[in-house]
């Protein structure tokens, strides 16, 4: 996966989302196979970097870890991800998961186009 590819990817996920912000990644997994963010009540948030992670060129990595922090700040805001039920589902009915993925993705592609301003990626 190249810079552009990956923004073109990060810009058709934020455009489902957009679209249906209660969007669920089925088969097409762009960012889970790579990495997953969990919110442990008790622990804290957590992120999981899968072995596919390693495969990816550096830029990309942390553009993708730029994502996963958001998530690590959402859980700390949001402590009650799976476990505080009534306030669980009114997320659901405001738009979940796309209100937490959308701003995820957002930054990361901020990340990735000034990378490839910097390296001059064509």
């Amino acid at each position: 996966v190249d810079i552009k590819e990956r923004i073109k990817k990060v810009d058709e996920m934020i455009a489902k989302y957009t679209k249906d912000k209660h969007y669920k990644i089925k088969g097409d997994p762009p960012a889970t196979i790579y990495a997953d963010t969990l919110c442990n009540k008790d622990t804290g948030p957590y992120t999981l970097y899968y072995a596919s992670f390693a495969t990816l060129d550096t830029e990309i990595q942390e553009a993708m870890k730029i994502h996963e922090n958001v998530h690590v700040k959402q859980c700390k805001k949001y402590p009650f991800i799976g476990y505080k039920w009534d306030i669980w589902l009114n997320n659901i009915r405001q738009g979940w998961p796309g209100l937490f993925e959308i701003p995820a993705y957002k930054v990361e592609k901020i990340n990735l186009e000034n990378t490839s301003t910097k390296l001059k990626c064509k």
